[in-house]
């Protein structure tokens, strides 16, 4: 048995794609005794689809083989199943009953295709099965594969195009070479053959007898004629012999079609004998017919508002090859030119699309291979059409080089909003509207060039900038940056430089501004697009730069908002062409609005549940008159997209009943799931906007941040900040905070190291104002400055992702850091069970008590000439003099729990965050300094707040010379401090 689960959030181009998820099972006997409560069958009605779908259309499969019951499962939300023989076909699953008939459905309505074969399936024939594998068409259509060049970044061909014919001359004749196999097991009767063009006989013939798995080659002439629509052939016409299956007795296509050269290896070709395909027969040919069909029933259904019939392109096989290894290279270079005009290596290549499938081996065929569509291949016939990978435009946070007002990294990614469209990821789902249009433009042309249709974008694209009522806004700055495709940025959304944008532009009374049009070339395309300048500029033609960051100001309100190519190209298939006018929603307050609140601190004192409340906490922002504030509205927002994708909501109000307002949110912290698609993250900010009694709403405060499904690692604090790793899954891996904001994303950029994508575990602060990481995943130290810009690495790697070493000054996942007076640094080389030293460039030093093996140490500090380490899974802690220029141990403790970073006062205290066992709390647990058995005290509430499993103590010595222990709190991660006796 095997489990095709819908897997909606993941790209797939691989050879089974990504839309189904295929997972071979071992069929069990069980015996069960169930208990049924009332009537279990599902409702079919409420699944069944119609049958006047234009993918149905071009079905020619007929289920014949009934006698075979089949038993596939078609599981549906809320937990019904159909049983049936299910095919996937197009956006479609066909579930055949024993009549022949078959309920549809829309793939995005089932939850999974459960294929069942069991031995009666695998039955070979013991009769012969003919037929039509494919059909050649002489003389064959050429293309622009392989005289393509990108010269400046812009297509251009090598050859004359003129010289191209997109078909034969009307009047020419033309040979249809057919192909006739023989997929069953036994020897064919002769019969008779015909083929028709739009219904009227071209030619008919006798078909001698074929041999078992052997082939026939008959030809059939006609005078090509453009008008002429679909060409049919058909085997034993007259139904005069027993054939095993009659459905593949009849090939259609369209005579226009594009052809598809197929080269397939022998043994992957070979396997398909072994087990009948999804259309019952034992033969790649016809598996390979149900590939194109299922193609060209997304192109039949792929209708939108600039496409009403859908896409009028077609695909057909025109050869198949049958070679050994066919991507060796001395093999490659024996086919290929036999694929070409003239069996020339630089002739013209004749075929719209090329696959080469090569033997998967033993380990990735099975019995349900057959029974599959190959949505990688489909995608890669798609992709030698025309068409673009939507997901070029997909960001990281790492990827964007926008500041905000306080010159941070703005932490905002994009994921292409339309995922269920076939070259986002290629599975069951039908072309995007910018595809079909360009299909259709393109119908009988030549192929070989790809992405040439991006360049049609509205000559003029404005932005309409509105209040959060709606009016118009004046004034609102628009910081515009873009992804780059080419040079040093190249992937980065950056502007002039990595935090200048392109340009700024200003919105007049009516809230209105148009984005410039930035310098491109005047090029024509092969397939004869122009491109000139436009929003876009220099556009690439896989889509690379397609993507903008419209960074929007008010006062001291910033919202980010993503502007897409692919949506400016709609916009001009619908009619769109010299103007494109965007209403741009933002939560701006009203110009004489109430001035907003100026932070939101997320608040949890109660910790003991498994989802203790929480509050979101503000005071009444800064106006003569608190009075005339008549309510706050909350808002919440989750993840880092952009403002237009993911904009925030109102979840709540609040009217004044004191002068501290506060809210406690009833319900979940995190969304469950997104509306868009899944694929950001579930981290979520909370805000408020005040509203006067007139009704006016202010803008929105600056947000309380929460981080979802994420532990504290470790903690570090500079002057008037203080930074947090964390761990868990999820974009965003530190936090910046201070007390005038709270806790927010921080994310660190690294265009220094090409490549180079960091983990960040333990943090420390140099003298001079660096953060320097703890990188375990890639084995090595990076120093940041504290906007967020990497400065070094160590040790440098030439490739990433790092590797491990025990040599000195390199390391073996270093998971904690410390810097003393000095500028030496201590690292936790945990794989090591090692304390490296290292001085202030970097340089290799010594190792911390050369003597000793730690134990996997896991956390060390610096406090007041000491350094202590934790090890031995959180049981140990060994506390070092190193004042003198050697380290002295001094003391050790033992038998802790969960320990954490420990620091010592200057009065000698010892101080270890962990699980006090004879207390049985968490907290902040001090040591006398001539007592190493227990600690004196367990402090569960310091001066700023309540502590809840801290983690990452750090010594931070103010301007008066006073010591203080800061940490950090588990979710919602807040920090704490403590004053050291």
């Amino acid at each position: 048995m095997t489990d095709v689960r819908r897997e909606r959030t993941g790209v797939g181009h691989g050879a089974a794609g990504a839309s189904r998820a295929f997972q071979a099972t071992v069929a069990l006997w069980l015996l069960a005794s169930v208990v049924m409560a009332g009537d279990a069958r599902p409702d079919v009605s409420a699944f069944h689809g119609t049958d006047d779908q234009p993918a149905l259309k071009l079905l020619s499969y007929r289920f014949e083989r009934s006698d075979a019951n089949f038993a596939d499962m078609v599981d549906f939300p809320g937990g019904a199943s159909l049983l049936g023989k299910a095919v996937e076909w197009g956006d479609l699953v066909l579930l055949y009953r024993a009549d022949g008939r078959a309920d549809v459905f829309r793939a995005d309505d089932v939850d999974a295709i459960r294929l069942r074969r069991f031995r009666r399936h695998f039955e070979k024939p013991s009769k012969a099965d003919l037929t039509v594998a494919y059909i050649e068409r002489l003389p064959r259509d050429s293309s622009f594969h392989g005289h393509v060049t990108l010269a400046d970044a812009l297509p251009r061909l090598d050859i004359d195009p003129s010289k191209i014919a997109s078909h034969p001359a009307p009047g020419s004749d033309v040979t249809f070479r057919i192909h006739v196999r023989n997929a069953g097991f036994a020897a064919s009767a002769p019969c008779k053959w015909r083929a028709l063009v739009d219904g009227k006989e071209i030619a008919t013939g006798d078909l001698a007898e074929v041999a078992a798995g052997a082939e026939q080659v008959v030809e059939a002439r006609w005078k090509w004629d453009a008008a002429g629509g679909m060409l049919r052939v058909e085997l034993d016409p007259a139904n005069a012999t027993s054939d095993w299956l009659k459905w593949n007795n009849v090939r259609e296509e369209s005579l226009t079609a594009q052809a598809v050269a197929v080269v397939v290896d022998k043994t992957y070709y070979e396997r398909f004998r072994q087990y009948p395909n999804m259309l019952d027969s034992f033969c790649f040919e016809d598996w390979l017919a149900a590939q194109m069909g299922s193609l060209n029933a997304l192109f039949a259904d792929s209708v939108h508002p600039s496409s009403p019939q859908g896409i009028l392109e077609r695909v057909r096989c025109d050869r198949i090859l049958v070679v050994e290894e066919p991507d060796a290279p001395r093999h490659r270079d024996a086919w290929m030119p036999t694929l070409r005009q003239g069996g020339k290596s630089d002739g013209l290549a004749e075929y719209g699309a090329l696959v080469v499938l090569d033997d998967t081996g033993d380990d990735r065929w099975d019995m349900y291979h057959p029974l599959k569509i190959n949505w990688g291949l489909l995608g890669d016939i798609a992709g030698q059409m025309g068409l673009v990978d939507w997901t070029v435009t997909d960001t990281r946070l790492d990827q964007c080089l926008a500041v905000n007002r306080f010159e941070r990294y703005v932490q905002r990614q994009h994921f292409f909003p339309y995922p269920n469209t076939f070259m986002y990821q290629h599975g069951p789902f039908r072309f995007s509207e910018v595809c079909a249009g360009y299909l259709n433009r393109m119908v009988g042309k030549p192929r070989g060039v790809s992405g040439e249709f991006l360049y049609d974008v509205p000559e003029t694209i404005s932005l309409d900038v509105r209040a959060c009522n709606g009016a118009p806004l004046e004034g609102v700055r628009v910081d515009v940056y873009q992804l780059q495709a080419g040079g040093e940025l190249k992937g980065y959304i950056a502007g002039a430089g990595p935090r200048d944008p392109l340009y700024s532009s200003v919105t007049g009374p009516d809230g209105r501004v148009d984005l410039l049009n930035q310098d491109a070339p005047s090029h024509q395309s092969p397939g004869g697009y122009a491109l000139r300048a436009n929003a876009f500029g220099r556009i690439a033609t896989d889509g690379s730069n397609g993507l903008l960051l419209l960074k929007i100001q008010s006062g001291d309100a910033e919202e980010y908002h993503f502007l897409r190519l692919f949506d400016a190209n709609v916009a001009f298939l619908r009619g769109n062409k010299q103007q494109w006018t965007i209403e741009v929603r933002t939560n701006f307050g009203v110009p004489d609005g109430p001035k907003s609140v100026l932070t939101i601190p997320i608040l949890m004192d109660d910790r003991k549940s498994k989802a203790p409340p929480m509050q979101a906490t503000w005071t009444m922002p800064p106006i003569p008159d608190p009075t005339s504030i008549e309510e706050f509205r909350v808002y919440k927002r989750t993840g880092f997209g952009g403002d237009n994708d993911y904009p925030n909501t109102l979840v709540g109000t609040l009217r004044r009943i004191h002068r501290r307002w506060s809210l406690v949110h009833e319900g979940t912290y995190f969304d469950p799931k997104h509306v868009l698609n899944d694929r950001y993250s579930r981290d979520t900010f909370y805000t408020v906007a005040p509203v006067d009694r007139q009704g006016r709403q202010g803008s929105l405060a600056p947000p309380g941040y929460l981080a979802h499904d994420k532990y504290p690692r470790k903690f570090a604090i500079d002057v008037d900040c203080a930074f947090i790793t964390l761990g868990g899954p999820g974009p965003m891996q530190m936090l910046r905070w201070d007390g005038d904001i709270g806790t927010h994303p921080f994310g660190p950029r690294t265009l220094m190291a090409p490549g180079y994508r960091p983990d960040f575990a333990g943090i420390a602060v140099t003298a001079d104002h660096q953060l320097v990481v703890t990188d375990p995943t890639n084995h090595v130290l990076a120093l940041y400055d504290l906007r967020g810009d990497l400065q070094q690495i160590i040790p440098q790697r030439a490739y990433w992702p790092g590797f491990s070493s025990d040599k000195p000054g390199e390391f073996f996942e270093p998971v904690d850091v410390a810097v003393d007076g000095d500028g030496r640094m201590y690292v936790a080389d945990r794989g090591n069970n090692r304390v490296q030293i290292l001085d202030a460039q970097g340089h290799p030093l010594s190792n911390l008590d050369e003597g000793f093996r730690f134990d996997a140490p896991h956390a060390v500090a610096y406090s007041n000439g000491h350094i202590a380490v934790t090890d031995h899974a959180g049981r140990r802690v060994r506390l070092y003099d190193i004042r003198e220029g050697q380290a002295k141990l001094v003391r050790e403790l033992t038998d802790l729990v969960e320990a954490d970073r420990a620091i010592v006062s200057r009065s000698g205290r010892l101080y270890v965050t962990g699980f006090n066992p004879i207390s049985e709390e968490y907290g902040l647990m001090i040591w006398a300094k001539d007592n190493d058995v227990q600690p004196v005290e367990t402090r569960t509430s310091v001066d700023m707040g309540l502590v809840h499993e801290p983690r990452g103590l750090y010594l931070y010595t103010n301007t008066l010379d006073q010591d203080y222990a800061y940490f950090v709190n588990i979710f919602p991660f807040d920090v704490r401090r403590l004053f050291m006796e």
